[in-house]
């Protein structure tokens, strides 16, 4: 069986509303935002350059939602009705692996709700064919395409797309067309605008790389000054962590109804003043500075001594939403460019 095929643009919108046999059809509209597509309402998700402002986050990891009520001591799981994710960029498809690894593949716990979710997930992955000016991908390891973790690929060329078949759900959705094998100089041009856009990624970060890598330069505290210079600039609303693909701390809350309680389960997040509070007042963490370092010690030391990756998959979405105009990338050359003093 071929690897890669062609599809024609005139061809796009029947081959997305096919995969509805897999699911519930998400994606992103024009402003960039996470939706449900209705077919009766002629809107389909778009294919865009780069990776848009929301994740896919909430479709894998709810807000919100309500995991157990008592008396009774039932919990609330029930199987997701099955979902297709539309043009999941690199960064994002890299942030999967973040909660597979946590969720589920690690034997200290398997979340039943993440993994019911996961399994129930259809991913076609989008090539990037532009950098937005906070991507940096390739600073953690990253590349402006997938190798893999998607079900199909969609890769943008002149004229229409290569398509990559990479699971079995992915075949069978294969069969409906008659798709032709791409031609060599079709592989040739997707090359082509794979290298460009590593090559722009490259040009635009060159000045912010580190001497060191990320886990030594926040392992080893090179500098505490500089956490808490960059801290000042920080005012805790949280909005890195709400962007962030990765980022999955969680809340537990009971509730009481009229006639019994019910437990749910939300975002939180480890910059807000009150994350690392204990029973009786107690804070490990009390001080501003030591909570915009944890984010920071999260991603770059403690998971990747855990998981031997990084919590972090260079997206950008945290420079991009910072009220403080606070840059990941500055804050860990800063680090390392004034290590030991």
């Amino acid at each position: 069986m071929a690897r890669y095929y062609f599809l024609d643009d005139s061809k796009l919108n029947g081959f997305i509303k096919a995969l509805t046999h897999y699911g519930e059809l998400w994606g992103f509209d024009e402003q960039g935002e996470l939706k449900k597509f209705e077919l009766k309402n002629g809107s389909l998700p778009l294919f865009h350059k780069y990776r848009q402002t929301d994740s896919f986050k909430p479709v894998l990891f709810n807000a919100l939602k309500v995991v157990a009520e008592y008396p009774g001591g039932r919990n609330k799981f029930s199987e997701p009705t099955p979902k297709v994710l539309v043009d999941l960029k690199p960064c994002d498809i890299a942030a999967i692996r973040v909660f597979d690894s946590v969720f589920i593949e690690d034997k200290e716990f398997v979340d039943p709700f993440v993994k019911s979710a996961r399994e129930n997930l259809f991913i076609v992955a989008g090539d990037c064919s532009e950098a937005l000016p906070t991507c940096f991908c390739n600073l953690v390891g990253g590349k402006p395409y997938p190798e893999d973790g998607y079900d199909i690929l969609l890769s943008k060329i002149d004229g229409g797309f290569i398509v990559d078949i990479a699971t079995e759900k992915g075949k069978g959705l294969l069969e409906g067309f008659a798709l032709p094998q791409a031609t060599p100089d079709k592989e040739k041009e997707l090359e082509r605008k794979r290298a460009k856009v590593t090559a722009e990624l490259e040009e635009q970060n060159a000045n912010l790389k580190t001497k060191n890598d990320y886990y030594h330069i926040v392992k080893e505290r090179y500098n505490s000054l500089v956490w808490g210079k960059e801290a000042s600039r920080c005012v805790s609303c949280g909005a890195c962590t709400n962007v962030c693909p990765t980022c999955y701390c969680f809340g537990l809350a009971d509730h009481k109804t009229k006639d019994k309680f019910i437990r749910t389960m939300n975002w939180d997040s480890c910059q807000f003043s009150g994350f690392s509070r204990m029973a009786g007042m107690l804070n490990p963490r009390p001080l501003h500075r030591q909570h915009f370092e944890h984010r920071y010690d999260h991603k770059f030391h403690h998971f990747k001594e855990r998981y031997d990756f990084y919590a972090c998959t260079g997206c950008g979405r945290c420079i991009e939403n910072c009220l403080g105009k606070i840059d990941m990338r500055q804050v860990l050359k800063g680090a390392d460019e004034q290590k030991g003093s």
